[in-house]
């Protein structure tokens, strides 16, 4: 395994798709100072929580300050296409941050394909779209 080295995100409210190659993957010990949800969109990864393998339709959200590594699963892939989103806590959305699967301390979900996943990934797209936008309309994520 190649030496980590911590990858620190600036920011606030943001978002993007990642094209991860075979061997790419992202470390953070201290985690970041918001919430990360991130979808799957082709490949496989992984997340170092034990062993957790996400494909596509996977959702993880991922909490403040929580340590994480992420990246390809090599194994089982050659890459890992994901969105992700950053975005900070607020009274409005706490209900929305507990989500009823966890696997330490992560959010779990799986979105069925269909109308539901589809409809995922084209609100992921708009907020792609929003996050290029200049301040302060990007924090109104």
């Amino acid at each position: 395994m190649p030496e980590l080295t911590p990858y620190q995100h600036r920011g606030t409210c943001n978002a993007g798709l990642s094209e991860i190659g075979p061997t790419g993957f992202i470390y953070r010990p201290d985690g970041l100072g918001f919430w990360t949800l991130n979808l799957t969109v082709s490949g496989r990864g992984y997340f170092d929580l034990p062993a957790l393998s996400v494909e596509p339709g996977h959702c993880i959200l991922i909490p403040p300050q929580l340590r994480n590594q992420y990246g390809t699963h090599q194994s089982q892939s050659d890459h890992w296409h994901h969105y992700w989103s950053t975005f900070p806590s607020h009274p409005l959305i706490a209900d929305l941050l507990h989500w009823p699967q966890t696997q330490d301390q992560h959010g779990v979900m799986v979105l069925p394909s269909g109308p539901i996943r589809q409809h995922c990934m084209q609100s992921f797209d708009t907020l792609v779209e929003r996050a290029k936008e200049a301040w302060p309309m990007r924090d109104e994520l």
